[in-house]
């Protein structure tokens, strides 16, 4: 699944840093993917799930032949979580910045957005490095390399 992703995330051009499974100390889980790069940090959570969901704001629903239920998990909280332990974890090794955008993707259902979630962002596969550089937010190109430099050391994968 994080190869796949990991497909579309190489076309990034260059001066952008694409870490894979990414494991933080003290954090229960992993981060499928950083991105690192001149337009910001985006942790992007990768989802396999089958079906068709609805995005509604914070709702994470499913239609199922009974109806519409609400699917099990929110893959848009959980990047938003991680997020913040990103946050946290760069903070507490010295390197501060004040914005990192959570997104996440499924790669095989169907997902319709019909209200987008202030902190967080669905992007189809096929979109991500368009949304990832085509992001007006900013980061000083010390504050990049720090981060890059830390996150090597936590990854198992990366591509510069």
């Amino acid at each position: 699944m994080k190869k796949k992703i990991s497909i579309y995330l190489q076309d990034i051009p260059r001066g952008y840093y694409v870490f894979t499974d990414v494991k933080l100390p003290q954090y229960g889980g992993n981060l499928d993917h950083v991105v690192v790069g001149p337009t910001g940090i985006f942790v992007i959570e990768t989802k396999n799930y089958n079906g068709y969901y609805i995005l509604d704001g914070n709702k994470w629903l499913i239609y199922k032949k009974s109806g519409l239920e609400k699917a099990y998990g929110n893959p848009g909280l959980q990047a938003r979580k991680g997020a913040i332990e990103l946050i946290t974890f760069l903070a507490i090794n010295g390197i501060n910045v004040k914005w990192i955008k959570p997104l996440f993707t499924v790669l095989s259902g169907k997902v319709k957005v019909q209200k987008r979630h202030h902190q967080f962002d669905y992007v189809h596969p096929g979109e991500l490095v368009d949304y990832i550089t085509n992001n007006h937010y900013h980061i000083d190109e010390k504050s990049l390399k720090a981060v890059a430099a830390l996150l090597v050391n936590y990854s198992t994968e990366f591509s510069f």
